[in-house]
């Protein structure tokens, strides 16, 4: 037997399915027309391994990553922390190193340091840069004439000091911290000073020596 497809209501063999001009059904009068249930579609195999492929590739591009993806970025992690591991590492290594070199230095006479570097030096251009390197940082205490005081920007501050010796010898520049402006702004041009530093640069043009981290020792006469 037939049956309605709204009402489900089996349709007796002798009647039809058959449809008033409102669309309605003949049997129970119910609409046909507007609401009628979709009718179930049975799917082929070839679309059932069609959906199940196409939901495979979903879950690649989509889903969990494989665990060697997962381990493909756990070692690009740990190869930056290793890299930052020994930057950071190597940075307070050459730090620690230049203050122990600066630590060990001995103090250097005047008198020696004018032989090596100064004007009637028997080395040559070349050997004072290469023999330099060791003298470098090296901690002083002289005691020299003032020639001259700059009292300008931070990186302008210092005094020029002249050294009595009976070779030709070097004038000496002495860089100050911003913290001795006002000592610096007291002396005059003809006193004699004592200072401590330590050795910077020599110029092999106008045989100037530098001087960093000046201090000044005791008053200028």
């Amino acid at each position: 037997m037939d049956e309605c497809p709204v009402c489900k209501k089996e349709i007796p063999e002798r009647d039809a399915l058959t449809l008033t001009s409102s669309g309605t059904c003949g049997v129970c009068g119910l609409t046909l027309m507007a609401a009628t249930p979709a009718i179930a579609h049975e799917r082929t195999s070839q679309e059932v391994a069609r959906e199940a492929e196409i939901k495979r590739l979903q879950r690649i591009a989509f889903g969990p990553q494989t665990k060697s993806a997962q381990m493909t970025k756990m070692k690009g992690f740990l190869a930056l922390l290793i890299m930052t591991c020994l930057l950071v590492y190597g940075y307070v290594w050459d730090r620690a190193r230049k203050q122990t070199q600066e630590k060990n230095h001995i103090e250097v006479t005047f008198r020696a340091f004018n032989v090596m570097f100064g004007p009637g030096s028997d080395l040559s251009d070349e050997e004072k840069l290469e023999e330099f390197k060791y003298w470098r940082s090296s901690p002083i205490t002289w005691k020299g004439t003032i020639t001259y005081v700059n009292l300008g920007a931070e990186n302008d501050l210092y005094v020029t000091v002249r050294h009595s010796s009976r070779l030709p010898a070097s004038d000496v520049l002495i860089r100050f911290d911003e913290a001795w402006r006002d000592r610096l702004a007291e002396l005059k041009v003809g006193q004699a000073l004592r200072y401590r530093g330590r050795i910077s640069e020599f110029d092999r043009g106008t045989s100037f020596v530098t001087v960093r981290k000046g201090t000044i020792i005791g008053e200028p006469i």
